[in-house]
């Protein structure tokens, strides 16, 4: 116990600075004294030894500096000094080091939030064991039937087990499926919809997931188990460890909780996150489907053994492919042929991955840029702060202090600003990741982003390298003065400060000037896909989408369905026409449909596969989509009658050029004849991006009524006031339909996510880079002001008016700014041809290097830069001469 304490108190010595000044001015005294008793033992009087001791030993101050290099941390006690002295440097420059760290905030932050949610969506492996061995099993397929070739990434099951056995390029395989919006219930409490998911009996070993309760499912039979997720059991049982072998039912199937999930695993989406995972036998119970159903299909995932690589594998299963019997195989449509594909699935599955990536990777260089123009702010403000600071920066160095020392000084000081501004903008990173991903479609938690290593690690390089960028040129100006020239030199590097601070500002400008360009760019877009005209009436209608299978509608029972739903809905008050149509209107749903026209002149090309739609009676009435001649479909329309069609404008343009081609038939293939009823106007009814091409319409009563998912009502009012009437009706004839309803205009702006998040993102980074630009240019000739003060008095004690001050300093700001956009428009038309294909597909009817966009950001600039250079102009011509003249 003594030790211990004998230790501690000499770790506490080793700190306390106060003690060891003191142990070491007593060893200092107590060498002297000893050199004092040498001198008066060698017969010297006390006087004369004490001053030849002194002599022999020198300057005490320079001896414990000495000593306290030799004993301490030199670098350590000098940086925490240099930190001291650039702290009490902030709170004396209050304003100052204010603007300084609000700028490398916003641009430490901007960059630390686009990283959190790409790490999230793009970049992050799976929570499971060695994620980097998972692929991902797809493939293509050709249809014989639509003539073209379909992708594949789910299989029936009998091609999953067919693979699962037969493969020697995998240690383990194993298959999974959701389950369209099962209802789940606890204690005969009913929970709603939730997530489940079908997994095979080797989804958790194959993984490598443990479970943090219980076991996880480990057979391929019928076995009514399920295992919860840990987010489940903590919101829904609050962590109760009794909760294994208690009883939750799926679809009112009971099942047998057997284990909890381990914390952090949500299974292999991005874009789902289940509640439960139950045995992909037991399919057939919860669904009450045959198990080789059209619908019984499996994504697979898969460990690739040591040594083996994706493109081997992948032929070896495009060869095990062609070994399944062939009515076990894809199911649409006569497939004779596939090959597959072997991917990596390390990152899982993720629908949102596809679509953002691009969108993400973009503004992460939009964003690094407005880094680079903060970076380029902050330099040009401590250029200026180093020209005031320049008599105490000569005054160092001519007693003594080496430059190497002085940049060190301006170093830790440039770090203290950048740690600052990267604190702030890591916690504006934090607020903001919220606001940037209510601009994603709604996620599950698999993108609620919290604050990690990662992150932190990314923040600190930011913050490092932004030190760097924006400290280490000012501070080797700074220290550029030759002594030998003396004071004289002042006034030179001055004027070298000032040519370097036009530089960066003139950057910023052409820097801003291309984010400008990038903003306008993706917002003009965005408005001309909101202008877009679709071809047919979006006001005053709803779209009502249906999910039938879930309870149990199939074949006939569907057409029922059907017609009882729009009896229904079209006797609401405020109702005008009801319709349906497959896949729904603007849902980016594409059925093809391969056609030969009797006497066809027009040449046989890609064009004889057309989009097709499956739509209801009284559709074009209820869309608003005029016809120019023929009729609309009518009840009457079914399978007793003969079979037609409606074509649009440009598919009678094709193939019936300078004719009239209703009456005229067209087919579909052997037996499949149909007259031409009707042509329409061309509408835009996939999306508002395509270019409308050739398009049949086949009235859904014709036998395509079990196609139709979803229906449409026009009203003669305000659409939304006849939405909850119209879910009350659909939920009174089936309380199990699955019923999804929104206003045309709804439809429409939910399938613009993607392009309104990337304009609204590039906007508002256009805009703070034009705020990093202003303050600036407003800097600089705040500074300019300041330092002329003198030449200024001069001018105006000579008879120079104030009009002519305020141009003086005004004209040089809009040249800065001139000069910037000079620079930044050949920039961004060499940006917009080096970038020009890689984002062409989120423009819409716009150039990369559109140069209306391009004037009208440079003509922003130069606004935002008389505004900047304004301020300044009126202080320059308010002075009054005698105060300028004997300004220092």
């Amino acid at each position: 116990m003594r030790t211990l304490r004998s230790w501690i108190v000499r770790l506490f010595n080793l700190f306390n600075k106060d003690h060891r000044e003191r142990e070491l001015a007593d060893e200092m005294e107590a060498n002297l004294e000893f050199q004092i008793e040498d001198g008066i033992r060698a017969g010297m009087t006390p006087q004369q030894a004490r001053r030849a001791a002194l002599i022999k030993f020198g300057s005490l101050d320079a001896a414990k500096e000495a000593v306290r290099d030799r004993r301490g941390i030199p670098f350590l006690e000098t940086f925490l000094r240099d930190v001291s002295y650039a702290l009490r440097m902030m709170r004396r420059n209050k304003g100052w080091s204010a603007v300084a760290i609000l700028s490398l905030a916003l641009g430490i932050g901007a960059n630390t939030a686009i990283f959190s949610v790409i790490d999230g969506l793009i970049l992050r492996m799976l929570p499971v064991r060695d994620p980097a061995q998972l692929v991902r099993v797809e493939g293509t397929v050709y249809s014989d039937f639509l003539r073209t070739t379909l992708p594949i990434d789910r299989f029936p099951r009998s091609v999953y087990e067919h693979f699962r056995d037969h493969n020697a390029v995998f240690t383990e395989m194993f298959a999974f499926s959701d389950l369209d919006r099962p209802e789940l219930s606890v204690g005969g409490q009913t929970e709603g919809s939730g997530g489940v998911e079908l997994v095979s009996g080797s989804f958790f070993s194959a993984l490598g997931v443990g479970v943090a309760l219980g076991r996880g499912i480990d057979t391929d039979l019928e076995s009514p188990a399920a295992v919860i997720s840990y987010g489940y059991w903590k919101r829904r049982f609050a962590l109760d460890p009794s909760i294994i072998g208690k009883k939750i039912s799926v679809n009112n199937i009971a099942l047998d909780i057997i284990g909890v999930a381990q914390p952090r695993f949500f299974g292999v989406s991005r874009d789902s996150a289940p509640d439960l995972w139950v045995p992909l036998a037991m399919r057939s119970q919860l669904t009450g489907e045959p198990v080789n159903s059209a619908d019984d299909l499996v994504s697979l995932m898969a460990r690739l053994k040591l040594g083996e690589n994706t493109q081997h594998a992948a032929a070896a299963l495009t060869v095990l492919y062609t070994q399944v019997p062939q009515g076990m195989r894809f199911y649409k449509g006569n497939s004779k042929a596939a090959t597959m594909e072997v991917l990596p699935g390390g990152r899982g599955y993720s629908t949102l991955r596809d679509q953002f990536s691009q969108p993400l990777e973009i503004l992460m260089i939009v964003v690094a840029l407005v880094l680079v123009t903060a970076c380029a702010n902050v330099a040009s403000l401590l250029l200026a702060r180093a020209t005031a600071r320049r008599k105490e920066i000569i005054t160092r160095l001519a007693i003594g202090a080496g430059r190497a020392r002085l940049i060190r000084q301006l170093l830790t000081e440039s770090l203290l600003l950048a740690t600052a501004g990267g604190v702030a903008g890591l916690a504006l990173a934090m607020w903001g990741k919220s606001a940037l991903l209510e601009l994603l479609p709604a996620s599950p938690a698999p993108l609620v982003i919290q604050l990690d290593a990662r992150i932190l690690g990314f923040n600190a390089a930011a913050t490092l390298l932004t030190a760097i960028l924006f400290g280490l040129v000012p501070a080797f100006c700074a220290t550029r003065v030759d002594l030998a020239a003396g004071m004289g030199r002042i006034e030179t590097t001055t004027r070298s400060g000032l040519r370097l601070n036009k530089i960066l500002v003139v950057s910023q400008v052409a820097l801003s000037l291309f984010l400008l360009t990038a903003a306008g760019l993706f917002l003009g877009s965005l408005e001309k896909l909101k202008s877009v005209d679709p071809g047919f009436n979006p006001k005053n209608l709803v779209q009502i989408s249906i999910d039938t299978s879930r309870a149990g509608y199939r074949g006939p029972q569907v057409a029922a369905l059907y017609r009882q739903l729009l009896e229904q809905l079209e006797a609401i008050p405020g109702v005008r026409a009801v319709s349906g149509v497959r896949n729904g209107i603007i849902q980016n749903g594409v059925t093809k449909t391969s056609i030969v026209v009797p006497h066809n002149t027009a040449p046989s090309s890609d064009a004889d596969t057309v989009d097709s739609a499956d739509v209801g009676p009284r559709f074009f009435e209820t869309a608003s989509l005029p016809l120019i001649s023929g009729r609309d479909f009518s009840a009457a329309d079914d399978t007793q009658s003969p079979k037609v069609v409606v074509i649009n404008e440009a598919l009678a343009r094709l193939y019936f050029p300078g004719q009239n081609p209703v009456g005229k038939h067209l087919s579909t293939g052997p037996g499949s004849m149909y007259e031409i009823v009707g042509i329409s106007k061309d509408a835009k009814i996939v999306t508002l991006r395509r270019n409308v091409g050739p398009m049949l319409y086949f009235p859904a009563l014709q036998g395509h009524t079990d196609r139709v998912s979803a229906i449409e009502i026009r009203t003669s009012g305000d659409p939304s006031s006849v939405v909850a009437a119209a879910r009350q009706e659909v939920l009174r004839i089936n309380n199990r339909l699955l019923v999804s309803i929104k206003t045309m205009n709804e439809q429409i702006d939910t399938t613009l996510v993607q392009e309104r998040m990337i304009g609204t993102l590039s906007g508002f980074f256009g805009a703070l880079a034009l705020v990093l630009a202003s303050i600036g240019l407003y800097g600089l000739m705040a500074y300019s002001v300041a330092r002329r003060t003198r030449e200024i008095g001069v001018r105006m004690a000579l008879g120079a008016d104030r009009h002519n001050m305020r141009w003086m300093v005004l004209r040089e700001t809009l040249i800065l700014g001139a000069v910037g956009i000079t620079i930044g428009i050949p920039a961004t038309l060499v940006g917009a041809r080096l970038t020009g294909h890689w984002i062409e597909g989120l423009l819409f009817q716009i150039s990369a290097a559109d140069p209306v966009t391009i004037a009208m950001a440079a003509l922003l600039l130069l606004g935002v830069a008389a505004i900047a250079g304004y301020l300044p102009a009126r202080r320059a011509s308010r002075l009054e001469p005698m105060i300028a003249l004997r300004y220092e």
